[in-house]
């Protein structure tokens, strides 16, 4: 028996791609629709326009302009959430990296002073064969002081191919702190300060990077909705790298609505 030719496997993995994308998109109806009848659950879309696409690995995917939406529902500590990007450019949708579904859940609480997170998720990436899953888990404390407030983290990440051993596996570990101050009763500004090791997580170098970002709010924070502009991500080795990856900053707009 012959070796499909690489446009047959596009072909393939494109069609398996669209059946998840299809699938996990019939189920999020069906949550919100149950959802919204049984009003026990809190759910919240996000709207966001960026000049490129930069993963949260400081690798740089996509050098157009993309959007990237979500929309996320929980029940209490239980949320599921369904991603997508693709670029502005006109592009062909699934050509290339701007174009990508992620599905995840997870489940949050608290233990004593400290609150966390644990979660999975499924990423349909572009490249064939290249589909990836992905476990995390974070722990955080809060610190209020006024209209400050303060939370360091700490969090590991692990990737791992859904099929055969590409992309390659590994994990990603962060330690930083977010943090907001609520400078008007309409107006924030936020952020994160952190560094992450990266094992070697989707074919790229080992190595210590550093990572933040800034976004100014707009809008009351218990409100329903909230416009970020401008919102500033910014990505450096701090060991020496040569997969590539380099000072990278990301500038976009996001709108989060939180449905009544």
């Amino acid at each position: 028996m012959s070796k499909p030719s690489r446009a047959e496997q596009v072909s393939k993995a494109q069609a398996r791609r669209g059946l998840w994308a299809v699938g996990i998109f019939l189920v999020l109806v069906a949550v919100l629709f149950f959802s919204s009848v049984a009003k026990a659950a809190d759910t919240t879309l996000t709207l966001k326009v960026l000049d490129r696409y930069v993963g949260t690995d400081g690798a740089e995917f996509y050098g157009g302009p993309v959007t990237q939406n979500s929309v996320a529902t929980c029940w209490g500590n239980v949320c599921v959430d369904l991603w997508f990007s693709t670029g502005l450019d006109n592009t062909d949708f699934w050509d290339d990296f701007d174009d990508e579904v992620n599905a995840s859940g997870w489940y949050e609480n608290g233990c004593g002073p400290f609150d966390y997170e644990v979660g999975v998720a499924f990423y349909a990436l572009t490249d064939p064969g290249g589909d990836v899953v992905t476990v995390w888990f974070r722990t955080s404390h809060t610190f209020e002081f006024g209209a400050w407030s303060l939370t360091p983290y700490v969090k590991a990440e692990t990737y791992q191919p859904v099929e055969g051993d590409t992309p390659d596996a590994g994990e990603i570990y962060r330690l930083g702190s977010d943090w907001s101050w609520q400078v008007k009763p309409k107006f924030g500004v936020s952020g994160t300060a952190g560094v992450f090791y990266d094992t070697g997580a989707f074919g790229l170098d080992s190595g210590l990077l550093g990572e933040g970002n800034l976004s100014l709010n707009w809008g009351d924070p218990e409100g329903q909705v909230i416009w970020t502009f401008p919102q500033v991500r910014y990505y450096e080795p701090i060991d020496d790298l040569i997969d590539g990856r380099g000072a990278e900053w990301v500038v976009g707009s996001v709108l989060t609505i939180k449905l009544p």
